[in-house]
């Protein structure tokens, strides 16, 4: 198999256009639906759609310019001004600042794409076997993978990006390992070095240090089929990044907003007694449907693995066949096989971060059936929605779901 992906990590669906609604409820309550299906079921399959009840100082940050080199068309950030005498100075900065946030962040987690002055995961790709010193950002976030092999499938990461943005059903077939004998073979004998840690690892060396170790027969393995793309966080990239933003917005003072993905990641900032709703969906009579609302208070992290897409702008974790089967990027590490042993899994949390929480619910959600038990041990409210009945596993923060 000495196929080429074309190199489409740049493409995002673009972001639905959000309003800013008149004042006219309670100014003691402000409840926002995150939501996991985006107005007019176009690109944000999680995250916040729209505000139901608003008051005046509620703005969606931007970034400025029109550059595709960032990862701003991933993200919905909304801020409260209200009582804010600067609102719109204080706007301005916080969009500088939210802007160099969504560069720095895109050029980090690149896989493919090297940039002279930062040594990125693309730059870790290309020089295996070397120690280099990386940024802080991406130090934590091998950190926070370790002990996993989720990272290691970069190869067939890059062929399952191939799929969902093929421009044809026959295109997207020759990179479907279901339906390509050579491409069943390529993911198997991947999976097989990136589940052995003696063929693939990441050495990391205190000092933002690493090293990505290789093996010559790994190394060998992918100059015969055409790939470099030894790591790539994939579908863990946004829990980071949502991580990343969160930290960086509030060591700097900004605690009155909420920031999400499209993919399934949320990060809520605000410390005030505002009720904010997420909106539980579910897969069911091969449809996806409103299952129930949790609520919630306070600075929160949640998260959604789920193994369908909500539109057919979804493309950047899914492929939807012509017979309504559909493969996502959720793949198990030791196969490469993509399999879900549930439909969905969310999580919330007072105290996890969006990458912990994703890494807790991967082994149950990417697997043949799902143990929610493994879950308990956690301190989150772990919610499942299979079949249209809720199911909640923890008992932490949330005041209703219903």
């Amino acid at each position: 198999m000495n196929r080429t992906a074309r190199d489409k990590t740049l493409d995002r669906p673009k972001p639905v256009e959000r309003i800013e609604l008149s004042e006219g409820n309670s100014r003691r309550k402000l409840i926002l639906v995150c939501v996991f299906l985006a107005i007019a079921l176009a690109a944000f399959g999680y995250g916040i759609s729209q505000m139901l009840r608003t008051e005046a100082g509620w703005t969606t940050i931007q970034v400025q310019g029109s550059s595709s080199l960032d990862c701003s068309r991933d993200f919905v950030f909304q801020y409260d001004f209200t009582g804010d005498r600067h609102a719109s100075s204080d706007a301005k900065a916080m969009t500088r600042y939210y802007t160099e946030l969504c560069q720095y962040a895109f050029i980090q987690f690149h896989p493919s794409r090297q940039w002279e002055e930062y040594r990125n995961v693309a730059y870790l790709n290309a020089h295996p076997n070397e120690t280099v010193q990386v940024d802080p950002l991406l130090y934590r976030s091998l950190e926070a993978m370790e002990g996993t092999r989720y990272l290691y499938l970069g190869p067939v990461y890059e062929m399952a990006r191939a799929m969902f943005y093929s421009a044809s059903d026959e295109e997207a077939a020759s990179y479907n390992p279901e339906l390509d004998p050579a491409m069943k073979d390529f993911y198997r004998e991947t999976a097989a070095f990136a589940s052995d840690p003696d063929s693939v690892d990441v050495e990391l060396l205190g000092n933002n240090q690493v090293r990505l170790k290789v093996s010559d027969r790994y190394l060998r393995f992918c100059e015969e089929n055409g790939t470099r793309m030894f790591l790539d966080f994939a579908w863990m990239t946004n829990a980071l990044i949502a991580d990343y933003f969160a930290d960086q917005l509030m060591a700097s003072g900004y605690t009155s907003g909420c920031i999400s993905s499209f993919d399934g990641f949320c990060r809520c900032l605000d410390s005030r007694e505002i009720l904010y709703s997420l909106n539980l969906y579910t897969w069911q009579d091969d449809h996806f449907a409103l299952a129930g609302t949790a609520d919630y208070r306070g600075p929160m992290s949640a998260a959604v693995l789920r193994d369908y897409p909500v539109s057919a702008e979804d493309t950047v974790h899914y492929y939807r066949s012509p017979d309504g089967s559909s493969f996502s990027i959720y793949l198990d590490p030791a196969d490469a096989v993509n399999r879900s042993g549930i439909h969905e899994i969310y999580g919330l949390s007072e105290n996890m971060t969006c990458a912990q929480l994703a890494l807790a619910m991967a082994p149950v959600f990417i697997s043949r059936e799902a143990d929610l038990s493994m879950l308990k041990a956690f301190d989150a409210q772990w919610i499942t929605a299979d079949g249209g009945t809720l199911q909640s596993t923890g008992e932490q923060m949330t005041e209703a779901i219903r």
